[in-house]
């Protein structure tokens, strides 16, 4: 089962410019004020969500097409 945090960062991943909390209830039905709050725990936990895709490897597809 996906988290809504590994939705925020799978989205924060795939979308090279990032994407706004509004929009995150429609792209990844994760409600706006649940995804800022893992944003800023993202934050606070060292993450620098400006270049979290870096490197990495979106999963996204899977879960959005499931």
């Amino acid at each position: 089962m996906v988290t809504n945090k590994q939705r925020v960062i799978e989205l924060l991943v795939a979308t090279k410019y990032g994407v706004s909390a509004s929009e995150m209830p429609t792209l990844i039905d994760v409600p706006k004020d649940e995804a800022l709050g893992i944003i800023n725990e993202l934050i606070s936990e060292g993450e620098n969500i400006h270049s979290l895709g870096d490197g990495r490897v979106c999963t996204l597809f899977y879960w959005c097409h499931r």
